[in-house]
This record gives C-alpha cells, sequence and structure tokens, in this order.
C-alpha cells in the first residue's frame, strides 16, 4: 500500500458529495410527493410500549420521523429511553428494543436527531473514499466500484435512520488501519465495529486477515496484535454486559431473534437459503442473494484472502438464522462484492451501464418505500 496516499482524496471525496447531495433530494423530493399522506395500520413506540395512534401525525408530517422507518423507531426509542421490554405488545411486535446495538442510539442521545443524521451521511461519504483507495490498492477500477456501492439499491439505507453506513465505514476504516499494523486505531474502530451491529464480530475475520497479510503479528507482537484483531469481540462484549444490566440476559439480542422467525440451529442452517424464495423475502433481497453468490468467485480469485473470508461470513450468516429478510442490507457491507463487480464490468461498458442503471432503478423504488414506511428490506 502506497502509505504517502491520504485515505481520502480529494476527487473521490467530491464525487461522494455531489451523489449524497442527489440522493438525499431524492428523498426530500419524495417525501414531498407524499404530501398529503397519512401513516396508517403501522406501530410506533410510545412510552409504554407500541402505539398504532399516538405519533402518527407528527411523523407523517416530518421528514425527519419519516426518515426513522422501523429499525430508526427502536434507534431512537433507546436513545431516550435505554433498554427495555415493552409493557404491552400487538401481533408482530417483538418483546422489546434490545435487538439492536447501542452505536446509533449513543449517537442520537450525544448529537441530536439531526447531529445523527449529519453523521450517517458523513458516514456514507467516507465509506464511498475508502472503497476507492482501497480498489487502488488491490487494482480494482476505482470509480467502478465507488459508483456501483453508492448506486446499489440497498445504498438507499444509507439515507435513513440505519446502520449501513456506519458500519461500512467502520470496517473499512479498521481494515486500511489493520493493513498497516496501526494498533491503537484498529482496537478502537474495532471495538465501535462490535458496538454497532449483530454482524460487527464478523469482523474479526476481515481484521485479522489483513493483520496477518500486512506482517503485523510479527512487527507488533502478539498480546497487541490480539487486542486489534479481536477488538470487535471486546464491542460485542460491552454490549452484553449492557443489556445483563438493563433486562437481565447479555444474550437477548440473540433470543429475541425468534421474534423476527429467526433461530439458530443446524436445520436453519440446511433450510435457511431457500426462504430466498419464500413469500416474505422482498424481490431486492432475492436478486441480491443472487448477486452477492456470484461475486464470492471472483472475490475468492482476485482479491485478498481477508476480504474473501469476510464476505463469504457475511453470506452465510442469514442461512444460519433460518431467514433471508433482509439480505440485500446485510450483505451491503460486502464492500468486496462491488470490487467484484467492478473487476468483471471492466473493460465492458455497456455490461457496466446496464449494471447501474438496474441498480439506480431499484434504489428509487426503495427510497420511495423506505420514505412511505414500507417494508422494503
Amino acid at each position: 500500500m502506497a502509505a504517502n496516499v491520504p485515505l481520502i482524496q480529494a476527487r473521490p471525496l467530491a464525487y461522494a458529495a455531489s451523489a449524497k447531495a442527489l440522493s438525499l433530494a431524492l428523498l426530500a423530493a419524495l417525501f414531498a410527493r407524499q404530501g398529503d399522506f397519512r401513516l396508517r395500520g403501522t406501530t410506533f413506540l410510545s412510552e409504554s410500549g407500541i402505539d398504532g395512534r399516538g405519533r402518527a401525525e407528527e411523523i407523517a408530517s416530518s421528514f425527519w420521523f419519516r426518515s426513522a422507518p422501523y429499525d430508526g423507531q427502536f434507534y431512537l426509542d433507546i436513545a431516550s429511553r435505554g433498554y427495555r421490554t415493552f409493557e404491552r405488545r400487538e401481533r408482530g411486535i417483538p418483546r422489546g428494543n434490545y435487538a439492536f446495538f447501542p452505536l446509533l442510539p449513543a449517537l442520537v442521545r450525544v448529537l441530536g436527531l439531526h447531529g445523527a443524521y449529519a453523521a450517517i451521511h458523513l458516514a456514507t461519504i467516507a465509506s464511498a473514499c475508502l472503497i476507492w483507495r482501497v480498489s487502488e490498492d488491490a487494482g480494482v477500477p476505482p470509480f467502478s466500484a465507488m459508483l456501483l456501492f453508492l448506486l446499489f439499491p440497498s445504498a438507499a439505507f444509507c439515507d435513513v435512520l440505519y446502520t449501513e453506513a456506519l458500519f461500512v465505514a467502520l470496517t473499512l476504516s479498521a481494515y486500511l488501519f489493520a493493513a498497516r499494523a496501526r494498533v491503537a486505531p484498529t482496537a478502537a474502530i474495532g471495538t465501535l465495529i462490535g458496538l454497532c451491529r449483530p454482524q460487527g464480530v464478523l469482523a474479526v475475520a476481515l481484521i485479522s486477515g489483513a493483520w496477518l497479510e500486512a506482517g503485523g503479528f510479527r512487527k507488533r507482537g502478539w498480546p497487541l496484535s490480539a487486542l486489534a484483531c479481536l477488538s470487535p469481540v471486546l464491542g460485542l462484549a460491552s454490549f452484553a454486559s449492557l443489556l445483563a444490566f438493563d433486562v437481565g440476559d447479555p444474550l437477548g439480542f440473540v433470543t429475541i431473534q425468534e421474534d423476527w422467525g429467526r433461530d439458530f440451529s443446524v436445520l436453519s442452517l440446511l433450510s435457511g437459503p431457500f426462504g430466498v424464495f419464500g413469500p416474505f423475502s422482498p424481490p431486492v433481497d432475492r436478486a441480491s442473494f443472487f448477486l452477492f453468490l456470484a461475486t464470492l468467485p471472483v472475490i475468492w480469485s482476485r482479491l485478498p484472502r481477508s476480504m474473501a473470508v469476510y464476505s463469504t461470513l457475511l453470506f452465510l450468516v442469514p442461512a444460519v438464522t433460518g431467514s433471508t429478510m433482509s439480505f440485500g442490507r446485510f450483505c451491503f457491507a460486502s464492500f468486496p462484492s462491488f470490487m467484484a463487480l467492478a473487476l468483471v464490468t471492466r473493460g465492458r461498458s455497456l455490461a457496466l451501464l446496464s449494471c447501474l442503471s438496474l441498480f439506480v432503478t431499484f434504489r428509487v423504488l426503495l427510497a420511495e418505500g423506505l420514505i412511505a414506511w414500507k417494508f422494503v428490506g
């Protein structure tokens, strides 16, 4: 890796910032077009737990609250009330809010709602710039990889109160610092990854692989190397300790997955992949299943092993849970998949433009669904 090249360069920064501005303009236009929209049949979090009436008008009329659908409501609830079980539940509603990890609620609590949105948008821009940097290091067309990432349908979740942008920015940062065998930033960022979302623990494979490829164990010694490589586990353990104190169950974030129809068993591992054909798998998730599956051979043959192992684990996790719901969103964190697509379409302008056109079409549809509080993955 070229040590004298900054991680974030001016040209990709300008491209990414322009793309983010256009994306937010699209979301605002979709919100304005739904000016007379009224939320019906949707549940919201309230003081006692779930209430389908109290905040409907407020949410329908506010761009910021409308930009916090589904998971976003739980993050807001955690930020204001902490982790808790609900006093009362409606059908199909989880028993509490502790399936969701604490990093984003902490940002809402510290920075306020607008500050948290700003952090998400800056993280999206940073992610695009870091994908450019990683692609350059790997001999991948950087502009194509960045465009494929920014225009992928699930990138619409980077404009709302979800953790996708934060998670990708953190994993890319940790990878780049691990590839330079930098202990302190790798350990600090890795801990934040473990506090961001359940898949954060999988970053151990990415960080450890990059650390090994950089000769980090020889340069820094085993104790410091272990601290850096296992830092996502430290973040996860911190979250488990918090849940033990707040709800009395350190593994509550695992057991509550049953409320979404997910479980962890050998039977789920065998039957889970077939869920992509089930009625609860949105079309984007079905298409994403095959798209990300097709990129794995390219990643294994042409990109570093650390990326290959990480991307494979990200792909397999939905199978372990027995559900492929939100598959496209979960695998969006697999940045090597976009690098693989850039490699496949190198020198094939028509293929790249066709791919980007399909991405843009579905991205607009997902953005429209999100701002309308429809389940899109």
